[in-house]
């Protein structure tokens, strides 16, 4: 937490660039019939199966 504060303050005062990149996360259901994975709640029978970055990197402006 302390280092992002020091992150933070380094970016407002123009000292230090942040970027954000565009990711798409597939999930994969674990349970033996996937309609009872509850498509709302990540805990429950869910797990990232992949992560992949979609090439999208932008600067995050002051």
């Amino acid at each position: 937490a302390e280092f992002e504060k020091i992150g933070n303050a380094a970016w407002y005062s123009g000292w230090l660039k942040k970027f954000v990149q565009d990711i798409k996360i597939t999930w994969r259901c674990t349970l033996q019939n996937p309609c009872d994975c509850d498509p709302s709640d990540p805990d429950a029978g869910w797990y990232i199966y992949s992560i992949i970055p979609t090439g999208s990197i932008r600067e995050i402006l002051r």
